[in-house]
């Protein structure tokens, strides 16, 4: 019988890789050990498979698209309202065929920029969910989620005070939770970008080594999407 390998949490190599394909409208048919579900996969979710690893990773983009625009000023004045757009019910229609489809797979949800909207209110089943610079706004963060920003990322700026109180109400969760990439510049387009995921050891894992759902959730708020196209 073949050895099934099943295993949390991904490299950080590996998820900049989905990352950058969430952007590509001809994204790579393969990312490491993954396949392209080419059946799922559209324009703002890219759905990657592995049967070695009974492992599935959506991919959830953030802002690209002039439609997208809207999509944040509607995020903006209302998230409950956000669900009534295409693309939140584009992305739910998505993320539910993925859960049928691969039902016993462990599932990772991927996102960056307004992507992590979708991915926090998708995710509850998720095994992680994993967001790079993301665009929350006093949602309540999943103990199934975990947060990687820029020092000086202008979408996530609001997430370092809440940061800074975690780190000593809850040291040991918040170190594993919350990730700050030093800024190297001063510039937000840069360091809103994907390639800020280039400053972090490539093979520092993120997220959880086992399938356990233990503790709590925390509470924070983080800004709305910034107005700038995050496909860097």
């Amino acid at each position: 019988m073949t050895n099934i390998k099943i295993g949390g949490a991904l490299p950080v190599g590996e998820i900049k890789k989905f990352l950058e394909a969430s952007y590509d409208q001809k994204p790579p048919a393969k990312i490491g050990d993954f396949q392209l579900d080419t059946e799922l996969s559209n324009l703002t979710v890219k759905v990657y498979f592995s049967i070695n690893k009974k492992k599935v990773v959506i991919v959830y983009r953030g802002t690209k698209e002039i439609s997208d625009w809207g999509n944040n000023l509607v995020y903006a004045l209302n998230s409950n309202l956000y669900n009534l757009t295409s693309r939140y019910r584009t992305a739910k229609s998505v993320q539910q065929k993925t859960e049928k489809k691969y039902k016993g797979y462990m599932i990772e949800s991927l996102s960056h920029s307004q992507g992590s909207i979708i991915a926090h209110k998708l995710g509850e089943k998720s095994h992680d969910i994993i967001s790079l610079n993301p665009a929350y706004k006093g949602e309540t963060q999943r103990n199934n989620e975990y947060i990687i920003r820029s020092s000086l990322d202008p979408v996530s700026v609001l997430k370092a005070p809440k940061n800074a109180i975690n780190s000593y109400l809850n040291p040991q969760w918040n170190k594993k939770h919350n990730i700050t990439i030093k800024a190297k510049t001063s510039n937000p387009l840069v360091e809103h970008s994907i390639n800020i995921l280039n400053r972090l050891p490539q093979d520092q894992q993120i997220g959880r080594n086992d399938k356990s759902l233990k503790g709590g959730n925390l509470k924070y708020q983080i800004k709305s999407d910034f107005p700038f196209n995050s496909g860097m």
